[in-house]
């Protein structure tokens, strides 16, 4: 009879990288909402705009355009820092 070998059994080891995923869910839940917000209203605006340019009125038209001008930055400066914070963050893939 062979002898019978018992697994030893680990403790559960802590996901360190779990604590890190959350964090970066809640961050692109948070922009992910920023985004939505900036569409809404720049979509809002730019139907100003073309009502102002039906109605020839040019300095409504012209004042839209550079509300659109600042909410693309603003969607520009969004951007770069969730690169920015992806880039910085290094996740790897592991059991979850």
């Amino acid at each position: 009879m062979a002898k019978r070998v018992e697994g030893k059994h680990k403790r559960a080891q802590r996901n360190t990288n779990a604590d890190g995923l959350a964090a970066l869910h809640r961050d692109l839940v948070l922009r992910l909402g920023q985004w939505r917000g900036l569409k809404a209203e720049f979509d809002r605006v730019h139907r100003a705009g073309l009502s102002a340019l039906r109605r020839k009125q040019f300095d409504r038209l012209s004042a839209a355009i550079h509300h659109e001008q600042r909410l693309i930055e603003k969607q520009n400066t969004l951007i770069q820092e969730a690169r920015a914070r992806l880039n910085s963050q290094k996740v790897i893939p592991g059991k979850f």
